[in-house]
């Protein structure tokens, strides 16, 4: 018989009957009819579709390890593509590996199955960890919970998404468990805490919560509040809410806590209140006159009548009260405000009446009873007076200072004596009040301070420069010899400018005499002056402009006359000690042309022979004699002591 088909023309017919044109062409519901040819891999002819699923089946039924696709696809000569669709569509659907490369045997499935029903029926199991501990891919495990019959439940962690899978029983299990902790919890009016290693197989918070939560809201007899923290499920049940409302209720009432916020128990007792108002109405009726209320918060007037009585007490031993430490401790921000304010008046308005009947005074934050306010003031006064003391003292050693109120060496003083450092902070808020005051009482001792010492500077300068220039130039003046009287008047001045002036200066600075801005400003420009200064009158005009700056008046004549006498004897009390011979007789010529003129020459060693010759007429000539002749010994330095003593005798005569 000839072939109608060569071998050659079977395999252009295999190629062109695509598996996916085969399989594509069903009119079936996407179903391979039964009777459907399918092309081989090899492309040397068809297959029976039945036989191709018969052979199989058969393989899953019989072998006991996993199958390799592609082994299995070889060994039907068909596709992986016809194999993975055979087993899709077969009614027991085949389980395959997470690569899809391998099938489960049926004996493995169904083992795995019955693992799957033994593990979660004790505890939770990770979807994800299961199919990679396994080498299951998700729809396999997806076909064993389905394989289960409503015996397995999927759930999904609400924080992290992953799928967990339990069996009904096990869920039913901490049901039970939950719902007999929250009924105790409940009937004991007690909060309750839930632990994963509270249940078998120690489940994850989240499960439990969801599952007190389902209870919670689904039970009547277990309402109450539900929530989960990093540790535990914590379960408060609406008995337990509902003491803790009357337990607060009886807190405000006794002013054990100062406020309560009713917003807190619409959220805690949702069956029971509505909104804020609603809670209002009900503590209104429970507190009457024991409670006040402000937007969302209920006020114990029981704590705050405490309050006020304690801010009292404080006024009564301390002096004064900080209200707003409480009130700031005690209440929420939005309330302090309002709140200090009122109990402010009310601790004024308090400590006002009998016994106490005291009067307070608010600076800045604080409440100071105003004996001690007025304390604190003298204190602050007194101190500030003492400062410009301690400060004028220093300028002795540092004229340069300038003097100002420093505050913060009023705190330390005052903190050597504090009994606490609230006692500081009081006197600071005091100064402030008074700083104004300190300052001017602080000026006020300063300018005192260089008042007296302008005095001191003008009775130093009167003597010590003004009488003194007045007593020399007196005598001066005095001199008829137009020649020797210029002389002296130069010899004064340079003795001025270099000597008396500036020498007197000194010693006032040492004495500190020149420390008061205006003395230390007058000298600083008279000291220029004199040093410019190119005669006498020039200098004697500095010095009148400088007293007249400095408030110093003239020498009377009743003081020069004791000027010149008291450096007459000053003059006679040197000579008694005074052994050197030329100087003796200088001092014994001016002495006795002093008790002869006006005034008392200053002069030195080289003019005594000329101011002697002034004396001839006024002596006699015994006298007169017996001077030249001491005049001349003097030159020849034979002056015996004799000589001397009597020149000391003749002078103090």
């Amino acid at each position: 018989m000839t072939t109608i088909f060569s071998p050659t023309d079977v395999q252009d017919l295999v190629r062109l009957f695509q598996p996916t044109a085969v399989l594509n062409s069903s009119e079936h519901d996407g179903r391979t009819p039964p009777m459907s040819l399918l092309p081989s891999q090899s492309g040397k002819g068809f297959l029976v579709f039945t036989k191709v699923v018969q052979e199989l089946e058969r393989k899953l039924t019989e072998e006991t390890k996993r199958i390799d696709v592609s082994t299995i696809s070889q060994e039907l000569d068909v596709s992986d593509v016809i194999v993975l669709r055979i087993l899709k569509e077969s009614p027991s659907q085949a389980l395959f590996s997470r690569d899809k490369r391998h099938i489960l045997p049926d004996s493995e499935v169904r083992r795995m199955r019955q693992q799957l029903l033994d593990s979660t029926s004790r505890r939770l199991v990770i979807k994800s960890a299961l199919s990679h501990d396994k080498d299951l891919s998700p729809e396999g495990i997806d076909a064993l919970v389905a394989g289960a019959g409503g015996g397995l439940l999927q759930l999904e962690n609400p924080q992290s998404g992953s799928v967990h899978l339990t069996a009904v029983t096990y869920q039913s299990s901490v049901d039970n468990e939950i719902h007999t902790a929250l009924q105790t919890s409940q009937t004991e009016a007690k909060s309750t805490r839930l632990l994963s290693e509270h249940f078998i197989g120690t489940p994850p918070l989240w499960y439990i919560f969801q599952r007190a939560e389902h209870m919670s809201t689904g039970d009547i007899n277990l309402r109450g509040r539900v929530e989960m923290t990093e540790s535990a499920v914590a379960y408060q049940p609406e008995t337990y809410l509902v003491s803790m409302q009357d337990h607060t209720l009886e807190q405000l009432r006794a002013g054990a806590i100062s406020h309560s916020s009713m917003e807190q128990f619409v959220e805690l007792l949702p069956e029971l209140y509505n909104d804020v108002s609603s809670v209002r109405t009900y503590f209104q009726t429970v507190l009457g006159d024991f409670g006040s209320f402000e937007s969302k918060y209920a006020i114990s007037q029981t704590w705050l009548e405490a309050n006020r009585n304690n801010e009292v007490q404080k006024l009564v031993v301390d002096g004064y009260s900080y209200v707003a430490s409480s009130i700031k401790e005690n209440f929420p921000k939005e309330l302090q405000a309002g709140i200090l304010a009122t109990e402010t008046e009310g601790v004024i308005s308090l400590i006002g009446e009998p016994p106490n009947a005291t009067k307070v005074t608010a600076v800045k934050q604080y409440l100071i009873r105003d004996d001690y306010l007025q304390e604190l003031t003298e204190c602050i006064l007194n101190a500030s007076r003492e400062q410009a003391k301690t400060q004028w003292a220093r300028l002795e050693q540092d004229a340069g200072q300038e003097c100002s109120l420093v505050d913060s060496g009023i705190f330390e003083e005052f903190s050597k004596g504090a009994k606490t450092q609230d006692d500081v902070t009081v006197l600071k808020a005091v100064f402030e009040k008074n700083e104004a005051q300190a300052k001017a009482v602080f000026a006020e001792q300063i300018a005192t301070l260089e008042s007296e010492n302008e005095t001191e500077f003008a009775l130093f300068w009167s003597d010590r420069v003004l009488a003194r220039l007045h007593v020399y130039r007196t005598s001066a003046d005095a001199i008829v010899d137009p020649k020797l009287r210029g002389q002296l008047l130069e010899l004064l001045q340079t003795h001025l400018v270099k000597e008396l002036i500036p020498e007197s200066l000194t010693r006032a600075q040492t004495r500190g005499l020149i420390r008061s801005k205006k003395t230390k400003k007058n000298t600083s420009k008279f000291t220029t002056a004199v040093r410019s200064a190119s005669n006498l009158p020039a200098i004697s005009s500095s010095l009148d402009k400088f007293a007249k700056k400095q408030g110093i008046d003239g020498p009377t004549p009743e003081v020069l006359a004791e000027k010149k006498s008291s450096q007459l004897k000053e003059l006679i009390r040197g000579m008694k000690k005074d052994a050197d011979g030329p100087r003796l007789f200088l001092t014994l010529v001016v002495v006795l042309l002093a008790n002869r003129q006006a005034g008392i020459v200053y002069v030195t060693g080289k003019f005594a022979p000329k101011l002697m010759k002034l004396l001839k007429e006024s002596m006699s000539g015994e006298e007169y004699e017996q001077l030249d002749k001491w005049k001349d010994a003097v030159k020849a330095g034979s002056l015996t002591a004799e000589d001397k003593a009597q020149m000391r005798a003749l002078a103090a005569e």
